[in-house]
C-alpha cells in the first residue's frame, strides 16, 4: 500500500482527477488507484479546461515579455475566474500560481 503523494505540488489537493492521473503518468509511469482517484468519476477534462490548460502554456511561454505577459494574465485569470467548468479553481489556482512566481521573479 502507497501511502505518500507522489504529487509535491503546492496546488496538487486541488488537481482535477484527469490532472494528478496525467501527472503520474507521465512523471512516474504510475496509476495511482488511492482511495480518492478510486472513488472520483472518470472523467477527461472537458474542452473549456483543455482550452484553459492550453491558454495557460502560452501565456508560460510569454514570460520574457512583461508587458504582453500581464496583459495576457489579467485577461487570462478573468476568463478563469469567470469559467463554469468544474475544474475551474484548478484552473485559477494555476493562473494565479503563474503570476504570483512571475512577480517573485520579475519584480525583486
Amino acid at each position: 500500500m502507497v501511502s505518500i503523494s507522489y504529487i509535491a505540488n503546492l496546488g496538487s489537493p486541488l488537481w482535477p482527477r484527469w490532472r494528478r492521473k496525467e501527472d503520474l503518468a507521465n512523471k512516474f509511469a504510475f496509476d495511482c488507484t488511492c482511495a480518492r482517484c478510486s472513488s472520483e468519476e472518470a472523467l477527461p477534462p472537458s474542452v473549456e479546461s483543455v482550452a484553459l490548460s492550453v491558454a495557460l502554456e502560452r501565456l508560460d511561454r510569454m514570460w520574457d515579455y512583461k508587458e504582453m505577459f500581464l496583459k495576457t494574465a489579467d485577461a487570462h485569470v478573468k476568463t478563469c475566474a469567470s469559467s463554469s467548468d468544474p475544474d475551474k479553481t484548478y484552473h485559477l489556482f494555476c493562473a494565479c500560481n503563474l503570476v504570483r512566481e512571475f512577480h517573485m521573479n520579475h519584480y525583486r
